[in-house]
């Protein structure tokens, strides 16, 4: 049964997904340990951000980018539940700008080079943000209204979900930098870079920018996390080339964040 928890904080021993024994045995843990090796697992819930405009990622796959597809739409995006028992009533979920993330991978690889044991951390910043706050954020950023509607929640969607960081700082002395304006003002410069490559216009954000393709934004309180959530939501075929991507997008990121 999946353990992840409707309050409190998710530290490196909660499973997000219900696991088989075929699948266990699978793991990269179980994997190298008959080699003499050790592994480190990095888990994340909702990457934002990007270290330059010209590596942001349009794909609108948690709440920071479906917001500006539904602002580049001239749509309203869709809450899914208001009454659940947090501050404002959405859900709150937890961001990772994805330099932060390029970040804690290469604390785990020097960890590793440096004879760290094999173990499984969260990374994140400890600290999470109501499905409103981000858009809140977001339209002070862009100067844009953000008029959301609300509808009914999700089955299955937790009231709160929010990673415990003190695992990763003190096993590799990793702590995230970035905070959610951060996030969203990286977000929004690669999103103005991809729109005015798209469509030819001036490098500059705005609600006029023209459709892309039909559906309607929906701003979720679903946790997302890495890239099994990824795998779950697309089609077979695609996950290869998807994988691809993910790969030499996160090659991107580290040359920019390393070097």
């Amino acid at each position: 049964m999946p353990s992840s928890p409707r309050r409190g904080l998710v530290n490196g021993d909660n499973a997000v997904c219900s696991f088989s024994a075929v699948s266990l045995s699978k793991s990269p843990r179980s994997r190298v340990r008959p080699l003499g090796l050790n592994a480190i697992c990095l888990r994340y819930f909702n990457v934002a951000g990007a270290a330059a405009p010209e590596l942001g990622d349009p794909s609108a796959f948690n709440l920071i980018p479906l917001v500006f597809q539904a602002l580049d739409r001239g749509q309203r995006p869709q809450v899914f539940g208001a009454d659940y028992p947090t501050p404002d009533g959405t859900g709150v979920r937890e961001y990772i700008h994805v330099s932060d993330l390029a970040h804690a991978h290469l604390a785990a690889a020097r960890g590793l080079q440096a004879g760290a044991p094999s173990a499984t951390y969260n990374i994140g910043r400890g600290e999470g943000f109501s499905v409103l706050e981000v858009p809140r954020t977001i339209s002070e950023v862009t100067g844009l209204a953000v008029d959301h509607e609300v509808v009914a929640r999700r089955a299955g969607d937790p009231a709160h979900v929010v990673t415990a960081v003190d695992q990763i700082r003190d096993g590799l002395g990793f702590t995230a930098v970035h905070n959610l304006r951060s996030m969203v003002e990286s977000a929004r410069a690669g999103w103005q870079r991809r729109r005015a490559s798209q469509r030819g216009l001036p490098n500059s954000f705005g609600p006029v920018c023209g459709r892309l393709g039909s559906g309607r934004p929906s701003i979720s309180a679903q946790p997302i996390s890495g890239c099994a959530s990824l795998c779950r939501m697309l089609p077979k075929r695609s996950m290869r080339w998807t994988g691809l991507r993910l790969a030499d997008a996160a090659r991107r990121q580290l040359a920019v964040v390393h070097g």
